[in-house]
């Protein structure tokens, strides 16, 4: 089964190491010059930041959703939302879906 870092750099994703569940670079970490697509290099970065997560530079002409279920970060269920939207506009082009914890 291939892990999420697999998925996003099969697509050119640039990935960069950050802090364990937070949002922000490692300390240190020059996250735009350092973003790398490269999967050796990556597994490298991982490995020399123990405990560290990935984030992935949104380049130009990529767009992102996130979804928040309810209770998570919001009183609203983000699922419920984006499913109303979908029967008001109809699905959204078939694209890279990542399920984080």
């Amino acid at each position: 089964m291939k892990n999420t870092t697999d998925i996003y750099v099969e697509n050119g994703i640039r990935l960069f190491p950050i802090a364990g569940n937070t949002k922000v670079a490692i300390e240190g970490c020059k996250w735009k010059e350092m973003a790398t697509n490269d999967a050796g290099e990556i597994g490298e970065l991982i490995d020399q930041n123990h405990g560290c997560n990935i984030g992935a530079v949104i380049d130009e002409g990529l767009v992102v959703i996130d979804i928040d279920a309810k209770g998570y970060v919001h009183k609203h269920d983000g699922i419920q939302t984006f499913t109303d939207l979908i029967k008001q506009h109809g699905q959204p082009p078939a694209t890279l879906t990542v399920r984080t914890p």
